[in-house]
């Protein structure tokens, strides 16, 4: 994020949106899940 220097909100969400494109949908459901948030 640092390297984008986004200067707006609707900027780093733009990044963020991108970043978040990376990960594949089981690998939010193994963070939840280890987290505490989800039952498995």
């Amino acid at each position: 994020m640092r390297a984008i220097a986004a200067r707006t909100i609707e900027a780093i969400w733009k990044v963020a949106g991108k970043l978040l494109k990376r990960f594949q949908p089981d690998k939010y459901q193994n963070y939840l899940v280890n987290a505490g948030h989800v039952s498995s």
